[in-house]
């Protein structure tokens, strides 16, 4: 297994240690993605990110009134390879804590089809933002750095639409 401050692929780390960058188990500090790949051929990935509710959502959830737009929570992207379109579908799930991802229903659960754009968002109050938008709706999320947020656009970016390698684009005459 790679060391806690390097992005690992293919490993699914154990819930209680969500192995992000510069944090103590079980912080909400900045967090790098950490991906990982399941048996049905989903591929996720999972870090505390700002999420941004919209006003629909800003509802009374699990007993208590969701009072600020911005909320720091455990963010599960799942990406999920469709036969309806060439980008796969992304399932975002949003915990209040790493610890919940197993133990609960996320607080809040967002199904993008068909995304067509990642792209850096503008917001009054957090400069790191971006967004992922779908066919019908986006997902609006930050980093805590410019850093962080550039890692998280980079593997989102690579789940949705892989390079080919090189030399399948070259052929020899």
């Amino acid at each position: 297994m790679s060391p806690p401050n390097q992005v690992s692929a293919d490993v699914k780390p154990a819930k209680d240690n969500p192995m992000t960058v510069g944090t103590k188990v079980g912080s909400k500090s900045a967090s790098s993605p950490v991906t990982s790949q399941s048996s049905d051929h989903s591929r996720k990935l999972r870090g505390y990110l700002e999420v941004k509710h919209n006003p629909q959502s800003l509802r009374k959830t699990r007993n208590r009134l969701l009072k600020k737009r911005w909320h720091r929570q455990w963010v599960v992207l799942d990406f999920v390879d469709t036969l309806m379109s060439d980008s796969p579908a992304l399932i975002a799930r949003v915990y209040g804590s790493h610890l919940h991802e197993d133990r609960s229903l996320p607080i809040t659960t967002v199904t993008l089809t068909d995304v067509h754009a990642l792209h850096r968002a503008q917001s009054r109050s957090h400069p790191f933002a971006f967004s992922i938008d779908g066919s019908t709706q986006c997902l609006v999320l930050s980093g805590n750095s410019e850093t962080e947020t550039q890692q998280w656009m980079k593997h989102i970016r690579d789940l949705l639409w892989p390079r080919s390698s090189p030399s399948s684009l070259w052929t020899k005459p």
